[in-house]
């Protein structure tokens, strides 16, 4: 109840006091858990990093399964949202608790991507297709990373999205996964084949879709069509693994006619988001359906 009541009134000098006074048996995660908090609280960075690397270490050997999540929540409150990242990361890969679904985890998998850490929004999209192996927008979001990643072959990504197309025939972000697919094995012209959507305007459609587009319709040799559909394009919402992968396709491909590069240098833009982070939010990740 005291520690409760220092921390209502933002008393955290006092707080972190009393919570090195806590008796022998006091939770070990939570404990250290709170302690790095106070150290946030207080501004020391050090301090927090140490007591948050001891929680991260109780978590790992508590057998409550639940540890993981009950670190990521308790900091999250607190406004440490890396720390919450971590720890949620940590309870999805090693399968401990009560998991959120990926509807709830999408803005998880954005953070993650846009720090560049694309490793870990693959392996939690493939472990949620344990769960929800049939929802069309997580297998959606999984293929483009992999994709992006070249971690699963692009014909073997495409047969799997076939079963999604043929039940979403014009979905745009199904599409753009497609169309990445063929890139990636260096065939531009089925790419653009796969975009042909009706009634889809690619000048207003979200950045990333865009710039498969507009990479595809640069390595097609349709030069005018890529520059109305790139014009303004606000590169900085695409994540690093879509930049990189756009880079590799244009940069490293011999499109017919003249057509030069459509993704410009990987700079950072000035209306990126920070680096603090499927579903990419800049493409396949929005909804192509309501999840089953």
């Amino acid at each position: 109840a005291r520690n409760q009541a220092l921390v209502a009134t933002q008393r955290w000098e006092e707080w972190r006091e009393n919570l090195d006074k806590a008796p022998p048996d006091a939770p070990r995660v939570e404990l250290a858990c709170d302690r790095a908090i106070a150290w946030e609280k207080l501004g020391n960075t050090a301090r927090r990093n140490a007591e948050w690397h001891t929680a991260m270490v109780e978590a790992r050997g508590d057998l409550s399964r639940s540890a993981f999540l009950v670190l990521a929540e308790r900091v999250e409150r607190a406004g440490m949202i890396p720390q919450a990242e971590d720890a949620m990361v940590q309870a999805i890969v090693l399968g401990r608790g009560r998991i959120p679904l990926f509807q709830r985890l999408q803005p998880l998998l954005v953070s993650l991507s846009r720090q560049g850490r694309e490793r870990e929004p693959m392996l939690i999209t493939t472990t949620l297709l344990g769960f929800e192996p049939g929802n069309p927008v997580l297998l959606t979001n999984h293929a483009y990373l992999a994709c992006l990643s070249g971690t699963i072959e692009p014909a073997i990504l495409r047969q799997r999205m076939e079963v999604i197309r043929e039940k979403l025939p014009q979905a745009v972000p199904v599409r753009c996964v497609v169309a990445a697919t063929w890139l990636a094995e260096g065939n531009p012209g089925q790419a653009a084949a796969a975009l042909q959507v009706d009634g889809v305007d690619w000048a207003q459609s979200a950045a990333g879709y865009r710039a498969v587009y507009g990479a595809t319709m640069t390595l097609v040799g349709r030069k005018d069509e890529a520059d109305r559909v790139l014009a303004g394009l606000p590169w900085g919402e695409l994540l690093p693994c879509e930049r990189q992968f756009l880079d590799r396709m244009v940069m490293g491909a011999s499109p017919s006619g003249s057509a030069g590069p459509a993704v410009p240098p990987s700079e950072p833009a000035a209306d990126a988001a920070p680096a603090t982070s499927v579903p990419p939010a800049s493409a396949p990740p929005e909804p192509a359906a309501p999840a089953p």
